[in-house]
C-alpha cells in the first residue's frame, strides 16, 4: 500500500518498547546501551563510555545518539535503525545500519544484525556484527562476526552513574 515501508509499518511506532533499555551486561548501562524511551524515540546511550572513545575529531561520543529512519514490525518484534556520524566516524565508522528481533517477553534481543559502513560511507561486512540471543557459554564461537548480547536492564534505580568532579 502506498506510504509503507517494506515492514508495513508507517509512521513508526515503538509503543511496546517504552521504557526498556537493552545492555551488553548489568553494568554497561550508558556504554552503548539501547534506549526506547517513548513511542518514537530511540537512542544508543553512551553516557558511561569509557574515555577512550573517541570521534574522529577526538570528541566523545554525545551521551544520546538517536537512531533515524526506525520502522518496528509489532507482528515480528523487528526494529530497524540507522545510526549514522558523518561527516564525523566513530571507530572509522560512517555509519551503524541495525536490524534485530526482540524475544516476545522482550526480554532480550535474539537475533539480527549491525551493517558497518567505513568513514567514506561504503559498506564493510568484515566489520558487521551479529546478535546473539544467548550469553557465550562454555563452547567457544570462533566465527570471523563478533557476536553481540543484549538483555533487557531490569532495575534502572540500582544504576550508580560517575560523578563529575
Amino acid at each position: 500500500e502506498e506510504g509503507e515501508d517494506d515492514l508495513g509499518t508507517t509512521p513508526v511506532n515503538l509503543s511496546p518498547l517504552v521504557g526498556r533499555v537493552y545492555v551488553q551486561s548489568p553494568i554497561a548501562y550508558g556504554v552503548a546501551s539501547y534506549h526506547f524511551d517513548d513511542a518514537v524515540t530511540a537512542y544508543i546511550s553512551y553516557e558511561n563510555a569509557p574515555d577512550v572513545w573517541r570521534l574522529s575529531d577526538g570528541s566523545r561520543p554525545p551521551d544520546k545518539k538517536y537512531f533515524t529512519g526506525m520502522k518496528y514490525d509489532a507482528s515480528t518484534q523487528r526494529f530497524r535503525g540507522t545510526v549514522d556520524w558523518a561527516p564525523l566516524t566513530f571507530g572509522q565508522c560512517s555509519r551503524w545500519e541495525y536490524d534485530f528481533v526482540f524475544a516476545e517477553s522482550f526480554d532480550r534481543i535474539t537475533s539480527g544484525s549491525i551493517s558497518v559502513f567505513g568513514p567514506s560511507g561504503q559498506r564493510d561486512p568484515s566489520r558487521d556484527y551479529q546478535f546473539s540471543g544467548s550469553p557465550l557459554s562454555s563452547h567457544h564461537d570462533f566465527s570471523a562476526i563478533p557476536r553481540l548480547h543484549y538483555t533487557l536492564f531490569s532495575d534502572p534505580s540500582s544504576v550508580s552513574l560517575p560523578v563529575a568532579a
